[in-house]
């Protein structure tokens, strides 16, 4: 088993004790902060004694023996965007006791912890970025392979995933560039060691004309200039939804041709950048070679225009900025003012008439309307005029406007020398404000200003809450200092919060009473129960649409307001449908370790059974499927099925077929549906038990008993499929027996035509006939691939495009002669998963067909590196030694 660390879990590196961190995006459970690429896992350790934190990089198998160039890297962590290159290896001789606990982190490497998103995170949730935000993250990449270019060092394998930002982490990490580079253990220098493991470029950033792996000192000119022309392009919508997977905005296939994807992001630049911007992105996509890319110092220089371009942009930004600012203070002071608070509205008009240029028209205006206030107030009170803005901000809030009470808040917290407990106490208010806006039950559209209806309407009769002020809190002359924009707030829940809002008015003079504290604790009874159960049915909306993500989000805030059972439970539901089965049975296993869920609890030892069954520990399923189903399946009733025909099938792996029939003997028989359930296990038991003959009529007498059930086509074409590959029958029963599977799949297929599972099925199916017919039929062979292909496609068509479908169409397509179409859905898996060794290995057996043999080399290496399907791999070493012995590899 690899290195799987627990939270809190500690380890000793140079002397300092540190622990593992906790994941923060896994909810309801402790998993720690583990960040898996290509060549390992990055963890997150927190120091013991104090708020350091490091990163520890575990390497894969095939990667852990490469020799970390430390003399090399180490003096490049001073440059700009370069941090991790400070590091050490955790070695034998300096670290016994920790290698000692687990050989896998030998050779691991110890280095700063960057804190950020990377690019592909942004991919990922087409976060949107301004204009301004895509600049900053551009030049601050652009500065360090500037600084890189000129030092003649190269990353080597730049890509969305090793470009990370904490430009926009929300807990950024002092001393950080903008953006940071990592994974750069195999970085080009004038004077570092090849690697053995050389990397042969990201799928969507490398380009068409890279055959096998990368080492030069312009290596990364190429993608790095695709990343540019990305994070550039970002700020448009139209960019964001065009991007292809989670990892790249381009595919594979369409890399340096006259794309779609491509014509857009030229358009793009050009129009929010210039011309010149644009014209690089274009010399480096109809590159042959990587020297024939711009160099960064030629990004640099284009650069300059689009850094005036943000300076305008800026400033237009903070001229409509401060014009809403300024028309907001105006409101306050026009409310002030016919709230009958004079004096208040006359220091409010005298703040933005100092404020403002003396050109503008506005201040003209102001100056009269200060002078006819003065006509009638010829002084202010200090006192007074705080008083005023608290009453206001107060009257705002009770009238549910919260947003601009926090504005009118924030402006109180801005006068000259405010008592400092006061403003502590303003600064409370505000907060608190926020984060009940944060956990509102329902969420309201912010404003900006007070509506007619709210300033027409009756004034409060309860008598404003009198603060003890002093006369020097406020002068009474104006403040000349330029006004002060504040944060914006967003609009608050219904008028039903208002005394948990007042609370902290009414704690600054002490005065809470018995009636208070009974309503405002009746109230939030009330109101927790009604958060949680908007909660969970939003969570469970979100389960039954298939939006799991949304459905963890959502129990995750039901837990938060009142953590329950049911809401637990809930959780685990959705991990085991997301397939998230080993962290559903450490999160229901934790629940009962700490007793916030009782052991026999039966719902959740349903849920440990089912995520333990899905991943094929069956010895630790049947005991919790049994005290499931034990007092007549209480609790779990609408489950009881699902959990007998899992159990049944749970002792048939196992081998335990006497147990298996024992379960299926005590199964229902009132319905039809029950009756097939039956049939269809007592099929897989006799399946299992070599009774082929007796599992195909159980398979047909299930379909007879409930034919919408797709399942049950399925299992008799896999049967068949199963019979053909024993020597049990000769080649005319094979043959029935392939048509049998294809006519079975093809019935179930008319009464259900978008079932994906059965159009798969049926692809296979036609697959296998074709092997059949291969070496006795070639033109019945030929005809059932192209019948498997018509299968696929429709799969595809539908929108389903994982690397297992993609793999086999590439593959029919070679079958069948076609190799560009091959090539195409080779790539295209390619491109989704690079590490895949199944992907790997059907591409490089193709390239050798091509005899494009230093590409199948690349391919094929990277499947017996992972070591996953014995098969796989030893047909692949068998492939590399005849490449190398016949010469055509080196």
């Amino acid at each position: 088993m690899g290195f799987r660390p627990e939270v809190g879990e500690k380890i000793v590196l140079n002397k300092d004790a540190y622990h593992f961190a906790k994941h923060p995006a896994v909810m309801g459970i402790d998993m720690p902060y583990g960040q898996e690429g290509r060549q390992g896992t990055v963890y997150q350790l927190q120091h013991e004694n104090s708020v350091e934190r490091i990163a520890l990089k575990v390497f894969k198998e095939r990667y852990r023996d490469e020799k970390h160039q430390l003399v090399f890297l180490k003096p490049l962590s001073s440059l700009a965007g370069l941090k991790v290159c400070s590091r050490y290896i955790v070695t034998k001789e300096e670290h016994t006791s920790v290698i000692e606990k687990s050989e896998d982190l030998a050779n691991s490497i110890v280095m700063p912890w960057i804190e950020g998103p990377t690019w592909a995170d942004i991919l990922q949730e087409q976060r949107m970025l301004s204009k301004q935000q895509c600049f900053f993250i551009a030049e601050a990449f652009l500065t360090t392979l500037k600084i890189m270019e000129e030092n003649e060092i190269a990353h080597n394998d730049l890509s969305s995933s090793n470009v990370l930002i904490p430009f926009l982490s929300e807990n950024p990490i002092e001393g950080q560039h903008r953006i940071e580079l990592v994974d750069v253990e195999q970085m080009y220098g004038p004077k570092s060691k090849r690697p053995s493991l050389l990397p042969a470029g990201s799928a969507g950033y490398a380009p068409m004309f890279l055959k096998g792996g990368v080492w030069q000192k312009e290596a990364d000119r190429f993608a790095a200039s695709v990343l540019l022309g990305e994070i550039l392009s970002w700020c448009s919508e139209e960019v964001r939804n065009k991007k292809w997977t989670d990892a790249s905005y381009f595919k594979t296939e369409e890399m340096q041709t006259e794309c779609e994807r491509y014509a857009l992001l030229q358009q793009v630049l050009h129009n929010q950048w210039n011309g010149e911007i644009a014209q690089l992105f274009k010399q480096a996509w109809n590159s042959k070679t990587f020297a024939e890319c711009p160099s960064f110092a030629q990004w640099h220089d284009a650069f300059n225009s689009a850094r005036e371009i943000i300076k305008i942009d800026t400033e237009k930004q903070s001229e409509q900025e401060q014009s809403l600012f300024v028309s907001k203070c105006l409101e306050i002071a026009r409310l002030l003012e016919e709230r009958g608070f004079k004096q208040a509205a006359l220091y409010e008009y005298k703040t933005i008439f100092n404020s403002l240029n003396p050109s503008t028209a506005l201040k003209q205006e102001l100056a009269y309307i200060i002078q006819t206030i003065e006509s009638q107030e010829p002084g202010i009170n200090s006192k007074k005029v705080l008083q005023s803005y608290l009453e206001l901000a107060t009257e705002l809030e009770r009238e549910n406007n919260a947003e601009f009470a926090c504005f009118v808040y924030s402006r109180i917290v801005q006068f000259p020398n405010i008592d400092h407990a006061l403003k502590k106490e303003i600064e409370s208010i505000i907060e608190e404000i926020k984060e009940e806006q944060e956990t509102s039950f329902t969420e309201a559209a912010a404003t900006i200003t007070v509506p007619n209806s709210i300033l027409q309407s009756r004034k409060q009769t309860k008598k404003q809450v009198e603060y003890d002020i002093d006369d020097e809190i406020l002068n009474a002359k104006a403040s000349n200092q330029p006004l002060t924009l504040t944060y914006e707030q967003k609009e608050p829940s219904a008028f039903s919060k208002w005394w948990s809002k007042n609370k902290k008015r009414i704690l600054i003079i002490g005065s809470i009473t018995i009636v208070v504290i009974g309503g405002a604790t009746a109230y939030y009874f009330y109101t927790t129960n009604a958060k949680y159960q908007h909660f969970m049915e939003q969570a469970r909306q979100a389960y039954h649409d298939k939006k799991y993500k949304l459905a963890e989000e959502a129990v995750g805030h039901a837990i938060a307001v009142k953590g329950k059972d049911e809401a637990h439970l809930q959780l685990a539901t959705i991990y085991v449908a997301e397939g998230k089965n080993k962290i559903a049975i450490d999160y229901i296993t934790k629940l009962i370790k700490d007793r916030e869920i009782d052991k026999e609890n039966n719902e959740a030892a349903y849920l440990l059974a089912s995520a333990n069954f899905r991943i094929g520990k069956y010895q630790e399923a049947v005991p919790n499927f049994e005290q499931a189903l034990a007092n007549n399946a209480k609790g779990i009733e609408p489950y009881k099925k699902d959990a007998m025909r899992d159990l049944a099938v749970s002792h048939m792996k196992m081998k335990e077929f006497e147990k298996a029939e024992d379960v299926i003997v005590k199964m229902s028989t009132k319905t039809n549906e029950d009756k097939a359930i039956v049939s269809y296990l007592k099929g897989q038991l006799a399946t299992a038990t070599v009774q082929l003959d007796k599992a195909e009529s159980f398979f047909k007498e299930a379909i007879m008993q409930d034919s919408k059930n797709a399942i049950y086509a399925i299992e008799l074409s896999n049967l068949y499929v199963l019979w053909n590959k024993t020597n049990l029958i000769d080649s005319a029963k094979k043959e029935v027996n392939y048509q049998q599977a294809s006519q079975v799949l093809q019935a179930a297929i008319q009464k259900d035509m978008k079932n994906i599972e059965l159009l798969n099925q049926l692809g296979i199916v036609y697959y296998e006939a074709g092997q059949f017919y291969e070496s006795r039929d070639g033109g019945k062979s030929n005809a059932a691939y192209q019948q498997a292909l018509e299968a696929y496609n429709r799969v595809v068509n539908s929108g389903t495009r994982d690397t297992n479908t993609l793999v086999n169409i590439g593959i029919l397509y070679d079958k069948v002669g076609q190799g560009n179409e091959a090539e195409k859905f080779f790539a295209e898996a390619y491109s989704q998963n690079d590490e895949d060794p199944h992907v790997n290995f059907a591409f490089g057996m193709f390239k050798i067909k091509q005899k494009k043999y230093e590409e199948a080399n690349r391919f094929l290496r990277k499947t017996v590196q992972a070591n996953e399907n014995e098969a796989e791999v030893r047909a692949a070493q068998e492939k590399l030694t005849e490449m190398k012995t016949n010469g055509w590899i080196q």
